[in-house]
């Protein structure tokens, strides 16, 4: 038997054997392993296979998983050799506007100016059309305030106006959101020293089971 083929762990001697090409182990008590090259070293436990045979390897279910660096919406699925990522392509919910919130930033921000400015932003983790809602008012009842969502930075909704001093609200559909998507609000005023607020910045659909993260409240 060649050195290579022998493994101590945690003071034990682990035995194995070339067969047809494929490191083969026959012990099942040990219900940890680790990938170290193209060959698996049996360890007494996890954290053995995870701290003495690779760091850098996590576990789920005794099994290795993928240390690549996943991208938004991916998954983990067992390819047979690991946890490996890849696209979510089953059981994807899709948007549907309704009046159940998926999320709500309530609190108050003001932009002074003529410039397009963005003051609320949510990722999104699923596609389909959402319900958007905000109010907004102007600090000068001379001058209007306006408001308008945008997608990844892109202006696709409704330019929206008034020159009310008290909130007024905003209701507008999203169609064709794709999961990561970042649906934002942008706000500006009609004159250079007039200032604009938003608050109740919210996002609906008819049924809540879907995942978004807030990148700018």
């Amino acid at each position: 038997m060649n050195r290579k083929d022998m493994f101590f762990v945690t003071g034990l001697c682990f035995l194995s054997a070339i067969v047809g090409g494929l490191l083969v182990k026959e012990l099942p008590k040990y219900d940890a392993f680790a990938e170290s090259g193209k060959e698996f070293l049996i360890a007494t436990n996890e954290k053995n296979a995870k701290s003495v045979l690779q760091p850098t390897t996590d576990f789920i279910a005794t099994r290795p998983v993928s240390t690549s660096t996943p991208d938004f919406g991916q998954i983990l699925k067992w390819d047979g050799y690991q946890w490996a990522l890849t696209t979510d392509n089953m059981g994807v919910l899709e948007f549907h506007s309704g009046d159940i919130p998926l999320i709500e930033l309530a609190n108050e921000c003001s932009k002074q100016g003529t410039t397009w400015t963005k003051k609320k932003e949510v990722q999104i983790g699923n596609s389909g059309t959402l319900k958007i809602k905000f109010d907004m008012r102007t600090h000068n009842t001379k001058y209007a305030a306006y408001g308008q969502i945008y997608k990844n930075d892109v202006a696709i909704g409704t330019i929206r106006s008034t020159n009310s001093a008290s909130y007024e609200t905003f209701v507008e559909d999203i169609s064709d959101c794709l999961p990561g998507d970042k649906i934002q609000l942008y706000i500006k005023n009609e004159h250079s020293y007039a200032s604009t607020s938003v608050q109740n910045f919210g996002l609906y659909v008819d049924a809540k089971h879907f995942n978004t993260t807030v990148t700018m409240n």
